[in-house]
């Protein structure tokens, strides 16, 4: 009987074993197809690894990523419209079901134009003829505009599968009733700058969610009526602050962490002085939108995609810098010294403005590294100070700068200062050398920001605030009402990658109080701010009113 029993015992084990072996083998196999249909979707690649075939408008071909569906669609699956275009949605949700749509888009009927109608759902029957033979689910002929595909049967259905993923479920981060969200906080960030960000960041919150019990409410009266698919979307915002400590290396496992123990929807702004490489790489894999942080350092890769930045930082600085110094005429070799300290965001600087002079004749560029023991001697700040350089580039910070001699500048080469770099450039400068510097400037011209600022700092002073940093308390209140207006847009279409391109279309379209000039944003651009200004600064430690605005790139400043 025993026997009988561990047998039994035995028999269920290896059951329960088996039944985990095939279900994670079903999972494993279930992602590969996910993913293979996926690279169909955005990158034009067929599972054999050959490359995608479509034609458009009856008899002109595409292949490859020209033929991708991503490239009309967009990768949400949400589509997009221009004049009076329309790519309609192709998600789970709007091809499967029943809908009420108009005839413009690509899927429309020959009804008259602006008419809406009932479109019966899709099965994978009629998408397969839809993107085979280019017909409607109706049996009408889709716009010409849309790409007619050469797909065997097994690659076909890979696409059809991940079709039915789009927007299947909500993302991460979100539930019925919330959405959560995180800030990045680094520790080499002052207290004050902690408090500038999370001081805006609650108040913004305990405001969105006062208004969603408003919302809730209102939500339900319409729903009696019949009129509740706006209204679908209320959720209460909840902030989560990720503090990352240690080492850079060390940040993906802490956000990794955090993400296990609660999942977000976002990374909302957030502040830091290091490279923001690694959070970037993080967001990236998490396929998690990671929306304008307070970084000098941004990594700028090609082809991401959830990672979007008010500018590139110091490096563009440099580039703004180059181009400058590159629409100056010259009789002959300029020597350019950069000072910098070695492992920070100077020494990226000083590498991209070496980038950015390379090729170019004329100029004679030397590097000196700043150390704890030069930084405080006045001999080295006087002889630096006194050489014969035609200008002087310092990559550095405020505590690197207290030491300079408070008298009389004896030499009158131009000096260069880093404005994403201090904290305030007028108050570092003693007054005997106003006269050299020129202040390398991201953000607006302050006369020109003081017309616009007063939307912030009454906002601020609504919610007793105090103005700490401009910079950062700007930039906050800018991107939680950028999130807001988006996720208001989107209603119940919730998907991480729609919420990024809402916020690309809003950036484009709209007028925001930001201290960055110029913002502009679409499909692949990550940056908002290409240019910049190199400004004088005043004997009263004061900016220009006007200046050439300067992008990279460019032959001559615009």
């Amino acid at each position: 009987m025993q026997q009988r029993k561990r047998r039994s015992r035995l028999w269920v084990s290896a059951g329960a074993l088996l039944a985990l072996v095939f279900g994670v083998s079903s999972a494993l196999a279930d992602a590969s197809l996910t993913d293979a249909g996926r690279r169909i979707y955005r990158d034009g690649i067929l599972s054999s690894g050959q490359p995608l075939h479509a034609t458009v408008e009856h008899d002109v071909a595409l292949s490859g990523a020209r033929a991708a569906c991503v490239n009309c669609h967009r990768r949400s699956g949400y589509g997009a419209s221009e004049g009076n275009r329309v790519v309609p949605p192709i998600t789970a949700t709007y091809l499967f079901r029943d809908k009420q749509v108009q005839n413009q888009d690509l899927l429309g009927t020959r009804a008259s134009p602006g008419v809406p109608y009932a479109r019966p759902a899709y099965d994978d029957g009629s998408l397969r003829r839809a993107l085979r033979e280019g017909l409607h689910v109706s049996g009408a002929p889709l716009n010409a505009l849309m790409p007619r595909y050469v797909l065997a049967e097994p690659d076909i259905e890979l696409l059809i599968g991940y079709l039915r993923t789009l927007s299947a479920v909500p993302p991460p981060g979100v539930t019925d009733t919330e959405m959560h969200f995180a800030t990045l906080v680094t520790e080499d960030v002052s207290e004050r700058q902690r408090q500038a960000l999370l001081g805006v960041m609650e108040s913004f919150f305990r405001d969105k969610n006062a208004e969603t019990r408003r919302e809730t409410i209102r939500r339900e009266q319409r729903t009696v009526m019949g009129h509740g698919r706006v209204y679908r979307a209320y959720h209460k915002w909840r902030l989560h602050v990720w503090a990352l400590q240690g080492a850079s290396s060390t940040w993906p496992q802490q956000i990794d962490r955090y993400y296990q123990q609660q999942p977000v929807y976002a990374v909302l702004g957030g502040v830091g002085h290091g490279s923001w490489q690694e959070i970037q790489m993080s967001c990236e894999r998490l396929e998690l939108p990671c929306l304008f942080p307070n970084t000098d350092r941004p990594v700028v890769p090609d082809g991401e995609f959830f990672s979007l930045y008010f500018t590139r930082g110091v490096v563009q600085e440099a580039e703004v810098l180059a181009q400058s110094l590159m629409s100056r005429p010259t009789a002959g070799p300029r020597r350019l010294l950069q000072v910098y300290r070695q492992q920070d965001s100077g020494e990226l600087a000083a590498a991209a403005l070496r980038r950015a002079l390379a090729g170019t004749t004329g100029f004679d560029l030397e590097d000196r590294v700043l150390t704890d023991d030069t930084a405080g001697s006045a001999g080295f700040w006087d002889t630096l100070l006194a050489e014969k350089h035609a200008s002087v580039v310092l990559w550095l910070r405020d505590k690197d700068l207290a030491h300079w001699p408070r008298g009389a500048s004896p030499g009158s080469a131009p000096i260069y200062l880093s404005d994403s770099l201090l904290e305030d450039p007028a108050r570092v400068v003693p007054a005997g050398l106003r006269s050299r510097i020129r202040v390398v400037l991201l953000r607006e011209l302050p006369a020109i920001w003081q017309d616009r600022r007063a939307r912030v700092t009454s906002w601020l002073t609504s919610h007793k605030l105090a103005l700490t940093d401009e910079r950062i308390q700007a930039n906050t209140h800018m991107v939680l009402s950028l999130v807001t207006r988006a996720i208001t847009h989107m209603r119940e279409n919730i998907s991480r990658e729609y919420l990024v391109e809402r916020i690309e279309h809003l950036v484009q379209t709209g007028s925001w109080p930001s201290i960055y000039p110029r913002l502009s944003l679409g499909p692949g651009q990550r940056v908002a701010s290409q240019g910049g200004y190199v400004v004088p600064l005043r004997e009263d430690g004061s900016l220009p009113v006007n200046a050439e605005w300067i992008v990279p790139g460019t032959s001559v400043p615009e």
